[in-house]
């Protein structure tokens, strides 16, 4: 049996051995608390970023529910904001909503929309479908052209 000053020894010597073929030591001293804060900080911002996505990463199915998504808080901003409505929705009635990827570029996939609103005022009633062309990339949606909405 061998003496416990030399097993802990030689336990030592290959802890040190081990922890220098995987990189744990490199000379520097002790991280000061400062040290701690500045690599906190260096990890909250990194892990904050989010990776930008390719428009090759935007499957068609979820480039057109967005577009159709976006295109429904167009039309809910539009006439949420008319005054001289009394009622009015975004739901089917006589038009129904579609969307369509008609293109692909580095710049985003274009879906062509189509989708329903009504509205009624005091001395009319609507129904209406607004057309648009949405650009879908990984981080957003935006609509590049289609069918301006003024009820009033």
């Amino acid at each position: 049996m061998s003496r416990p000053r030399t097993r802990r020894a030689l336990l030592s010597l290959r802890g040190t051995g081990l922890c220098l073929g995987s990189g744990c030591l490199d000379g520097r001293l002790p991280a000061s608390d400062s040290d701690d804060a500045a690599n906190e900080s260096t990890r909250t911002n990194a892990t904050a970023e989010r990776p930008t996505l390719s428009p090759a990463d935007v499957s068609d199915a979820a480039a057109r529910d967005r577009a159709l998504a976006a295109e429904e808080e167009f039309l809910e901003a539009e006439l949420g904001n008319a005054s001289c409505l009394n009622d009015w929705g975004t739901t089917p009635s006589t038009a129904s909503e579609s969307a369509e990827v008609v293109e692909r570029s580095a710049e985003g996939v274009t879906v062509s929309v189509t989708h329903p609103y009504w509205f009624s005022t005091d001395d009319a009633e609507a129904d209406g479908a607004s057309n648009a062309f949405h650009v879908v990339t990984g981080d957003e949606t935006r609509r590049a052209s289609g069918t301006e909405i003024d009820p009033c």
